[in-house]
Parts: C-alpha cells; structure tokens; sequence
C-alpha cells in the first residue's frame, strides 16, 4: 500500500507526457478582450480553416501585413517572404484558396529549404493573427458569418516538458461561443 501513491503519480506523470501542452485549457488565463470581425468577404482572398469555423482574409490585407511585418534579414526568411508575396500577387481577383496552398513541400528538401518552408507556414499564420488582432478578418462559424470573438490569452507552466527549459505555455484562443476558431500557441522559456 505505501508504493499506491507513487504509482498513481507515475501513472498521472505518463498521461501527461503524452498531451499536447497546446491542446489543454487549465492554464491560467491572464487575459481577455472583443475583437470585431468584417461584416462581409472580399475577393481575392485566403482562408484558413479549421472543423467548423473559417477565417478569411484579403489578399491585399495578407500582403500588406507580410511586407510590414515579416522578417528577410536572413536568407531563408527572405525567401519564404518571397514566396508569400509571389503566391498572393499571383491569384486572380476572384478567388479564395486555402492557406495551405501557399505552403511548400517539404518532404523531399535539404535543411536550407526546410527553413524556408517552415518560415512559410509560420509567415501566413502570423499574418492571419494579426489579421484578427486588427480587426480585418472575415470568420465563419457553421457557415454563419460572426461579428465579434473573444480572445482568451493562456499562460502556465507544463510541469511535464522535463526535456528542456521550454516548459511555459503560452495560447492565444480566438473563440465564437464555445468553438476555437482560431489558436497560436507555443512553448518558451
């Protein structure tokens, strides 16, 4: 009986390891605000979506932001602007893609252009962010268009990252209701 406990806690221990510190709701949140949404969809334009919810920006937003904000004092980040910006300029002015059209493949490229594939993707996701931080997204949820989302900042500490000193979590949740619509979230130290 005295060993009951330390196997419960190592059980709990395992349980814990193997979720994604992105995927829990239990950290404190140290934030909440409104954010309005645009009332209607324009073209051309990107979306991203996710289950039931679905958030569209204009392309002349999205290139806006990347020109801005995106960062090329590297050469791998130089190129995964370019991309971006290439891809953007390339639609015809009636169309709407996903955002995973923009992404590169990289199954079968070395690690330079792995950089760059990956600074794809985090590029088009930091552009859809600050899209809804600034009001300038078109969202859906069940194909309904919303007017407003709450964005719910989470901070804490996975007490399961034993790895590395990348323990605390921290998730951004932009919610309709009780439907994510759209997450950023990482680990730091």
């Amino acid at each position: 009986m005295k060993f009951l406990p330390v196997i419960i806690l190592f059980i709990s221990s395992v349980t814990l390891a193997n979720e994604d510190p992105c995927e829990r709701t239990d950290y404190p949140v140290t934030t909440v605000k409104e954010f309005k949404t645009l009332a209607d969809n324009s073209f051309p334009s990107v979306y991203r979506q996710d289950n039931n919810s679905k958030v569209t920006v204009t392309v002349f937003k999205l290139k806006s932001i990347i020109e801005k904000e995106m960062r090329s004092h590297r050469p791998y980040l130089k190129k995964a602007k370019e991309h971006l910006l290439s891809s953007l300029q390339k639609l015809s002015t009636t169309e709407s893609i996903n955002e995973k059209e923009l992404w590169l493949n990289a199954s079968n490229m070395n690690s330079e252009e792995q950089q760059v594939a990956s600074h794809v993707m985090a590029g088009i996701q930091e552009a859809f962010v600050i899209a809804l931080f600034t009001e300038s997204a078109f969202v859906e949820v069940n194909n309904q268009p919303i007017k407003k989302l709450q964005v719910r900042f989470l901070e804490g500490v996975d007490e399961t990252i034993i790895t590395h000193e990348h323990n605390k979590v921290k998730n951004i949740r932009f919610e309709s209701g009780n439907t994510l619509v759209f997450q950023k979230c990482w680990l730091a130290k």
